[in-house]
């Protein structure tokens, strides 16, 4: 039995025992589509999942809020996803701009800023019309 929350309002959920198990095999899955005669690889999305089981995502996210056993199964989704990115990426089957920008997006990574500040050579300037702010 799934750990509902009780005396809910509205439309029975759709939510069962077995969707963690549905969102851990459509991420583990690799899906193509064809253009021009070609198959290009399916990128696995939460948005993508949430089409699969005919839920709206706003429902999905719900969801993970409510259901330990989804929580995790989601974490999971997402390591899942982060290495197909990484494989996309890496073996060019996506432009290098796009691949970065799905990346960062979908991921917590972000491009490596180094900043290397020496206190003692920070000044400020202030212009005197800006004195009173």
């Amino acid at each position: 039995m799934s750990d509902q929350t009780p005396n809910r309002l509205g439309a029975p959920t759709k939510y069962h025992d077995g969707i963690p198990d549905l969102l851990y095999n459509y991420f583990s899955e690799q899906r193509t589509f064809v253009v021009a005669g070609k198959d290009f690889p399916e990128f696995n999305s939460i948005e993508g999942f949430c089409a699969h089981i005919k839920i709206a995502k706003s429902t999905f996210y719900e969801w993970v809020k409510i259901h330990k056993d989804l929580s995790n199964a989601f974490s999971i989704a997402k390591n899942l996803q982060a290495k197909q990115l990484y494989n996309l990426g890496l073996n060019r089957i996506w432009a290098e701009g796009y691949a970065k920008m799905i990346t960062i997006n979908c991921t917590d990574m972000q491009d490596k800023v180094e900043h290397n500040i020496d206190k003692t050579t920070i000044s400020i300037k202030i212009d005197d019309g800006d004195k009173e702010l």
